[in-house]
């Protein structure tokens, strides 16, 4: 991106116009040290043909080019036309809408965008799996490429000269130990699939002789005071196809154990699921889910639940929201008439607006971001903290066949997941808190 600045200052737009696009603005360090060993020092002392001005993070050539470091943490601030030669550095931890942003701005001059990164460690980084493997596909009428106008170019960690190849060599021997998986990504360059982290031994009964935590674990939501849940549940709602309850049991586990657990870590159990049967053309709403937990033995005195944020301000059938709409028609007030303790993931969180040209800040309950979520049923997945007791079979079933799409769940395996994701979020998150007071 620099050199296409150096040497073609001008396009047939105007003048050249470069971005270098970091994850966020604390990340420029790298991009700006390395711009200050590739330019003559004294191009950017005062005066120079190359000044950098800190308010607008940008390097102003005496050929009139500019180069911006521009930051992906807000993708639509990456909404700009007019920009021939762009560079996203660690693609992969941005979000792919700033990708599609910058690629939309190459439009007026028919330009350049440039993905530097590593293969994805994280839900966040689907959107470069996908655009890897299209790049790869082979039409098969055309027995052409499917993206004629993207390419690959790899470059080896091993013959990076700016690395300490010793050095690199021992910390690959012990990320190998950590997580072979990480080491094939980072030190081979393997493109290692994050979509699937089941396994087969994720389905395990409820252990009987290991310590029960779970209402010392609800206990340090703060959700309800003066009394204590020997289950905690998480909640979805939607009318078609599901409206889906995991009830949880959190359990300390024990030395020697046989699950591969971590020594005196918490571990979340799935020990039972109600859900409608969309088999046989069952749909419920709201009434139909609070009714058929207490017919499978659940009760709103052990039982306190996590569920979907979006219920304390629409019902499933997402007919009623806004302003205008009936609270008595929110899925969190239906379930409460039925004397469930219903609670969000997250409590009250800043959420920034505009409102006829006027910026307004609300506070409401809101879920987690989603590939934050996704991530950590993963992180659990791969610790050996989470399982599903066989009784919960569909939900089994879910997790393991669920697809995602633009790093969110998608189809009818998504909500039983969901449901469970918000639980495990709340208690985890109260789990964080915890260690952090001490």
């Amino acid at each position: 991106v620099l050199l296409t600045v150096l040497h073609a200052p001008k396009v047939n737009t105007g003048r050249t116009i470069g971005w270098l696009v970091v994850p966020n603005y604390p990340r420029q360090r790298e991009i700006r040290e390395t711009i200050a060993k590739i330019l003559p020092a004294a191009w950017l002392k005062p005066g120079g043909p190359v000044q950098f001005t800190k308010s607008d993070r940008c390097y102003r050539f005496c050929t009139g080019a500019e180069l911006y470091i521009k930051s992906a943490d807000d993708p639509d601030g990456l909404k700009e036309g007019g920009v021939p030669i762009i560079g996203i550095n660690e693609a992969q931890q941005v979000h792919g809408k700033a990708a599609i942003n910058c690629l939309g701005n190459n439009l007026d001059a028919g330009g350049l965008t440039i993905l530097a990164l590593n293969p994805p460690d994280s839900v966040r980084g689907l959107w470069c799996e996908d655009l890897h493997e299209a790049i790869q596909e082979i039409d098969p009428v055309t027995k052409k490429s499917r993206l004629p106008y993207a390419r690959i170019t790899t470059f080896p960690p091993s013959k990076n000269k700016r690395i300490d190849q010793g050095a690199r060599k021992g910390f690959s021997s012990i990320v190998q130990v950590i997580d072979p998986k990480q080491e094939q990504r980072d030190n081979l360059g393997m493109w290692v699939s994050i979509t699937d982290r089941w396994d087969q031994k994720n389905i395990q009964s409820v252990p009987t002789n290991w310590e029960d935590v779970t209402a010392h674990v609800i206990g340090l939501m703060n959700c309800f005071r003066g009394a204590s849940f020997p289950y905690g549940a998480g909640m979805d709602f939607n009318w078609r196809p599901y409206c889906a309850a995991v009830r949880f049991k959190v359990l300390k586990a024990p030395e020697r154990n046989t699950l591969g657990a971590p020594v005196g870590s918490y571990c979340y159990f799935v020990t039972e699921e109600v859900m409608n049967d969309i088999s046989v053309g069952e749909f419920w709403t709201e009434e139909g889910l609070a009714r058929a937990m207490v017919a499978a033995g659940w009760s709103p005195q052990d039982t306190l639940i996590i569920a979907d944020a979006s219920g304390g301000w629409q019902g499933s059938s997402g007919r009623q929201r806004g302003k205008d709409a009936d609270p008595e028609t929110f899925s969190y007030r239906i379930m409460e008439s039925y004397y469930w303790r219903i609670f969000p993931p997250q409590e009250s969180v800043q959420v920034h607006r505009r409102l006829r040209q006027k910026a307004v800040i609300e506070e409401h309950a809101q879920n987690p971001p989603v590939p934050m979520r996704l991530n950590l049923i993963n992180q659990l997945f791969e610790q050996k903290r989470l399982f599903i007791d066989p009784k919960a079979e569909r939900t089994a079933e879910a997790f393991r066949r669920c697809e995602a799409k633009n790093k969110k769940p998608v189809g009818k395996y998504s909500h039983a997941p969901d449901a469970a994701g918000y639980f495990i979020w709340r208690a985890e998150n109260a789990l964080l808190e915890l260690v952090r007071r001490v």
